[in-house]
């Protein structure tokens, strides 16, 4: 699941979490939540964890609806899932290029 944007700027149709969020005027990576207005910095991802109420990096949205917040909690877990897959790959590519004497 990308969460890169196209050359063109357009955000990607695959993520439920642009349904709910919508990129402010010139800043790429501020997003507006269409349920309580309140400007996200730090891109789709964070966006999609203020839905997900989940604590930490952002406040959680207070109206957002109990499927769209299910839904979203789902993909961040695939996402998350998917990110560690990836981090564990770079590590194992990493040891396999050490080298030892």
């Amino acid at each position: 699941m990308s969460r890169s944007r196209s050359k063109e700027g357009a955000t990607p149709d695959a993520d439920y979490g642009w349904r709910w969020g919508e990129v402010v005027e010139g800043s790429r990576n501020n997003v507006k939540c269409k349920f309580c207005e309140i400007i996200v910095t730090g891109g789709i991802t964070r966006l999609e964890e203020h839905l997900a109420v989940e604590k930490g990096n952002v406040k959680g949205c207070e109206n957002v609806f109990a499927e769209v917040r299910k839904k979203i909690v789902e993909q961040l877990k695939e996402y998350h899932k998917e990110k560690g897959k990836a981090e564990e790959e770079r590590i194992i590519r990493g040891k396999n290029m050490i080298r030892r004497p």
